[in-house]
Protein backbone atom coordinates (compact mmCIF):
# COMPACT_ATOMS: atom_id res chain seq x y z
CA UNK A 1 0.00 0.00 0.00
CA UNK A 2 2.97 2.84 0.63
CA UNK A 3 4.27 1.68 -2.53
CA UNK A 4 1.44 2.13 -4.25
CA UNK A 5 0.92 5.31 -2.44
CA UNK A 6 4.56 6.58 -3.93
CA UNK A 7 3.43 5.65 -7.45
CA UNK A 8 0.19 7.64 -6.97
CA UNK A 9 2.55 10.43 -5.66
CA UNK A 10 4.97 10.56 -8.47
CA UNK A 11 2.57 10.16 -11.11
CA UNK A 12 0.88 13.21 -9.50
CA UNK A 13 4.23 15.20 -9.95
CA UNK A 14 5.50 14.00 -13.24
CA UNK A 15 1.67 15.26 -14.27
CA UNK A 16 2.34 18.88 -12.73
CA UNK A 17 5.78 18.67 -14.58
CA UNK A 18 3.64 17.88 -18.01
CA UNK A 19 1.98 21.27 -17.43
CA UNK A 20 4.72 23.35 -16.69
CA UNK A 21 6.73 22.52 -20.46
CA UNK A 22 3.16 22.29 -22.07
CA UNK A 23 3.50 25.69 -23.72
CA UNK A 24 7.88 26.32 -24.11
CA UNK A 25 8.81 22.47 -24.64
CA UNK A 26 5.56 19.89 -25.74
CA UNK A 27 8.31 17.20 -26.58
CA UNK A 28 8.88 17.54 -22.41
CA UNK A 29 5.52 17.82 -22.01
CA UNK A 30 4.25 14.53 -24.18
CA UNK A 31 7.61 12.49 -22.11
CA UNK A 32 6.74 13.33 -18.65
CA UNK A 33 2.80 12.73 -19.77
CA UNK A 34 4.29 9.51 -21.35
CA UNK A 35 5.78 8.40 -17.80
CA UNK A 36 3.11 9.11 -16.01
CA UNK A 37 0.89 6.78 -17.98
CA UNK A 38 3.03 3.77 -18.00
CA UNK A 39 3.59 4.14 -14.03
CA UNK A 40 -0.36 4.47 -13.73
CA UNK A 41 -0.88 1.45 -15.77
CA UNK A 42 1.47 -0.87 -13.74
CA UNK A 43 -0.41 0.28 -10.33
CA UNK A 44 -3.91 0.56 -12.39
CA UNK A 45 -4.39 4.15 -11.21
CA UNK A 46 -7.15 5.31 -13.26
CA UNK A 47 -7.06 8.96 -12.50
CA UNK A 48 -3.31 9.08 -13.63
CA UNK A 49 -3.90 7.27 -17.18
CA UNK A 50 -7.12 9.79 -17.48
CA UNK A 51 -4.59 12.54 -16.95
CA UNK A 52 -1.99 11.19 -19.36
CA UNK A 53 -4.87 10.58 -22.78
CA UNK A 54 -5.84 14.63 -21.39
CA UNK A 55 -2.29 15.76 -21.44
CA UNK A 56 -1.77 13.75 -24.86
CA UNK A 57 -4.66 15.12 -26.67
CA UNK A 58 -3.76 18.66 -25.88
CA UNK A 59 -0.20 18.21 -27.02
CA UNK A 60 -1.38 16.39 -30.58
CA UNK A 61 -3.86 19.46 -30.23
CA UNK A 62 -1.03 22.09 -30.20
CA UNK A 63 0.76 19.98 -32.77
CA UNK A 64 -2.20 20.38 -35.15
CA UNK A 65 -2.15 16.50 -35.00
CA UNK A 66 -6.10 16.75 -34.86
CA UNK A 67 -7.81 13.30 -34.91
CA UNK A 68 -5.09 11.92 -32.42
CA UNK A 69 -5.95 14.44 -30.05
CA UNK A 70 -9.85 13.63 -30.34
CA UNK A 71 -8.92 9.96 -29.97
CA UNK A 72 -7.32 10.96 -26.43
CA UNK A 73 -9.00 13.51 -25.19
CA UNK A 74 -12.27 10.77 -25.47
CA UNK A 75 -10.66 8.13 -23.68
CA UNK A 76 -9.71 11.09 -21.52
CA UNK A 77 -13.70 11.71 -20.89
CA UNK A 78 -14.72 8.47 -20.78
CA UNK A 79 -12.22 7.53 -17.78
CA UNK A 80 -13.04 10.45 -15.79
CA UNK A 81 -17.10 10.12 -15.76
CA UNK A 82 -16.22 6.64 -14.81
CA UNK A 83 -14.32 8.65 -11.90
CA UNK A 84 -16.80 11.08 -11.39
CA UNK A 85 -14.09 13.47 -11.41
CA UNK A 86 -15.96 16.53 -12.49
CA UNK A 87 -12.30 18.49 -13.19
CA UNK A 88 -10.99 16.35 -15.39
CA UNK A 89 -14.47 16.55 -17.45
CA UNK A 90 -14.36 20.29 -17.62
CA UNK A 91 -10.79 20.25 -18.72
CA UNK A 92 -10.93 17.33 -21.04
CA UNK A 93 -14.52 19.21 -22.65
CA UNK A 94 -12.72 22.60 -22.59
CA UNK A 95 -9.05 20.81 -24.35
CA UNK A 96 -12.30 19.34 -26.94
CA UNK A 97 -13.79 22.96 -28.09
CA UNK A 98 -10.29 23.74 -28.77
CA UNK A 99 -9.25 21.10 -30.97
CA UNK A 100 -12.25 21.82 -33.34
CA UNK A 101 -12.07 25.20 -33.00
CA UNK A 102 -8.41 25.15 -33.95
CA UNK A 103 -9.97 22.96 -37.37
CA UNK A 104 -12.53 25.40 -37.98
CA UNK A 105 -15.44 23.49 -36.89
CA UNK A 106 -17.00 26.59 -34.56
CA UNK A 107 -20.09 25.77 -33.42
CA UNK A 108 -18.77 21.80 -31.90
CA UNK A 109 -15.68 23.77 -30.47
CA UNK A 110 -18.91 25.87 -28.39
CA UNK A 111 -20.60 22.90 -27.57
CA UNK A 112 -17.39 21.60 -25.89
CA UNK A 113 -16.38 24.79 -24.33
CA UNK A 114 -20.03 25.15 -22.95
CA UNK A 115 -20.04 21.92 -21.31
CA UNK A 116 -16.33 22.84 -19.74
CA UNK A 117 -18.57 26.07 -18.29
CA UNK A 118 -21.32 23.98 -16.83
CA UNK A 119 -18.75 21.87 -15.27
CA UNK A 120 -16.81 24.92 -13.89
CA UNK A 121 -20.14 26.24 -12.54
CA UNK A 122 -21.32 23.44 -10.90
CA UNK A 123 -17.81 23.06 -8.89
CA UNK A 124 -17.74 26.91 -8.46
CA UNK A 125 -13.94 26.75 -9.98
CA UNK A 126 -13.77 30.51 -10.65
CA UNK A 127 -10.63 30.45 -12.37
CA UNK A 128 -12.65 27.77 -14.34
CA UNK A 129 -15.09 29.89 -14.72
CA UNK A 130 -13.37 32.73 -16.56
CA UNK A 131 -11.32 30.26 -18.23
CA UNK A 132 -14.23 28.82 -20.00
CA UNK A 133 -15.61 32.29 -20.94
CA UNK A 134 -12.48 33.29 -22.04
CA UNK A 135 -12.49 30.10 -24.31
CA UNK A 136 -15.65 30.69 -25.68
CA UNK A 137 -14.91 34.85 -26.00
CA UNK A 138 -11.55 33.13 -28.01
CA UNK A 139 -14.18 30.76 -30.12
CA UNK A 140 -16.40 33.67 -31.33
CA UNK A 141 -13.59 35.70 -32.31
CA UNK A 142 -12.12 33.65 -34.57
CA UNK A 143 -15.88 32.93 -36.13
CA UNK A 144 -15.64 36.76 -36.98
CA UNK A 145 -18.97 36.86 -34.57
CA UNK A 146 -16.80 40.03 -32.27
CA UNK A 147 -20.28 41.25 -30.27
CA UNK A 148 -20.35 37.90 -28.57
CA UNK A 149 -16.89 37.22 -28.39
CA UNK A 150 -16.33 40.84 -26.24
CA UNK A 151 -19.32 39.77 -23.77
CA UNK A 152 -17.29 36.83 -23.00
CA UNK A 153 -13.71 37.96 -22.82
CA UNK A 154 -15.67 41.05 -20.36
CA UNK A 155 -17.37 38.32 -18.24
CA UNK A 156 -13.68 36.76 -17.87
CA UNK A 157 -12.24 40.50 -17.59
CA UNK A 158 -14.53 41.00 -14.14
CA UNK A 159 -13.90 37.84 -12.59
CA UNK A 160 -9.78 37.89 -13.17
CA UNK A 161 -10.26 41.49 -11.79
CA UNK A 162 -12.42 40.53 -8.92
CA UNK A 163 -10.01 37.07 -7.85
CA UNK A 164 -7.50 39.65 -8.55
CA UNK A 165 -5.51 36.86 -10.89
CA UNK A 166 -2.48 38.96 -12.37
CA UNK A 167 -1.76 36.68 -15.38
CA UNK A 168 -5.61 36.08 -16.66
CA UNK A 169 -6.50 39.89 -16.32
CA UNK A 170 -3.72 40.60 -18.27
CA UNK A 171 -4.40 38.27 -21.29
CA UNK A 172 -8.25 39.13 -20.90
CA UNK A 173 -7.46 43.02 -21.42
CA UNK A 174 -5.43 41.81 -24.40
CA UNK A 175 -8.31 39.80 -26.03
CA UNK A 176 -10.50 42.34 -25.89
CA UNK A 177 -7.95 44.99 -27.14
CA UNK A 178 -8.16 42.42 -30.39
CA UNK A 179 -11.53 42.50 -30.59
CA UNK A 180 -11.84 46.58 -30.56
CA UNK A 181 -9.05 46.38 -33.02
CA UNK A 182 -11.17 44.30 -35.26
CA UNK A 183 -13.56 46.38 -35.19
CA UNK A 184 -11.34 49.40 -35.78
CA UNK A 185 -11.93 51.26 -32.68
CA UNK A 186 -8.05 51.97 -32.44
CA UNK A 187 -8.49 53.89 -29.29
CA UNK A 188 -10.30 51.33 -26.94
CA UNK A 189 -7.63 48.63 -28.48
CA UNK A 190 -4.78 50.71 -27.43
CA UNK A 191 -6.27 51.55 -23.74
CA UNK A 192 -7.02 48.19 -23.19
CA UNK A 193 -3.31 46.91 -24.89
CA UNK A 194 -1.55 49.50 -22.49
CA UNK A 195 -3.51 48.11 -19.46
CA UNK A 196 -2.06 44.48 -20.51
CA UNK A 197 1.09 45.76 -20.69
CA UNK A 198 1.21 47.36 -17.49
CA UNK A 199 0.36 43.82 -15.91
CA UNK A 200 2.68 42.01 -18.00
CA UNK A 201 5.49 44.49 -17.30
CA UNK A 202 5.22 44.82 -13.46
CA UNK A 203 4.76 40.85 -13.60
CA UNK A 204 7.87 40.25 -15.39
CA UNK A 205 6.25 38.19 -18.16
CA UNK A 206 8.76 39.29 -21.18
CA UNK A 207 7.19 36.84 -23.86
CA UNK A 208 3.71 38.20 -22.70
CA UNK A 209 4.83 41.93 -23.28
CA UNK A 210 7.19 41.03 -26.52
CA UNK A 211 3.67 40.60 -27.99
CA UNK A 212 1.48 43.47 -26.40
CA UNK A 213 4.28 45.51 -27.67
CA UNK A 214 3.56 44.15 -31.24
CA UNK A 215 0.01 44.72 -31.14
CA UNK A 216 0.74 48.11 -30.34
CA UNK A 217 2.98 48.46 -32.95
CA UNK A 218 -0.02 47.70 -35.23
CA UNK A 219 -2.08 49.99 -34.10
CA UNK A 220 0.22 52.63 -34.25
CA UNK A 221 0.54 51.63 -37.57
CA UNK A 222 -3.15 51.66 -38.30
CA UNK A 223 -3.73 54.98 -37.11
CA UNK A 224 -1.02 56.57 -39.35
CA UNK A 225 1.50 57.02 -36.18
CA UNK A 226 4.70 55.29 -38.18
CA UNK A 227 6.99 56.40 -35.50
CA UNK A 228 5.02 55.21 -31.86
CA UNK A 229 4.39 51.92 -34.04
CA UNK A 230 8.27 51.58 -35.13
CA UNK A 231 8.98 52.41 -31.21
CA UNK A 232 6.94 49.51 -30.42
CA UNK A 233 7.82 47.12 -32.66
CA UNK A 234 11.53 47.42 -32.12
CA UNK A 235 10.85 46.75 -28.41
CA UNK A 236 8.74 43.74 -29.23
CA UNK A 237 11.39 42.61 -31.35
CA UNK A 238 14.38 43.38 -28.87
CA UNK A 239 12.25 41.48 -26.07
CA UNK A 240 11.51 38.34 -28.03
CA UNK A 241 15.88 38.16 -28.74
CA UNK A 242 16.07 38.35 -25.39
CA UNK A 243 13.71 35.62 -24.54
CA UNK A 244 15.29 34.12 -27.25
Amino acid sequence: KASKMIDTTKVNILNQLSISYFNNNPDKAYDYAHQCWIISTQIGYKKGIARAYNRFGWIHNQRGEYPLALEYLNKAIKLFEELHNREGIATSNSYMGSVYSNQGNYPEGQQYYQTALKYYEEMKDVSGIASAHNDIGYNFYNEGNYTEALKDYTIALKIYKDSNERQGLSYAYNNIGEVYQKLNNFTEALNYYQQSLKIKEEDGDKYGSAWTYTNIGEIYDRMSNSEESLNNYLTGLKLFEGID
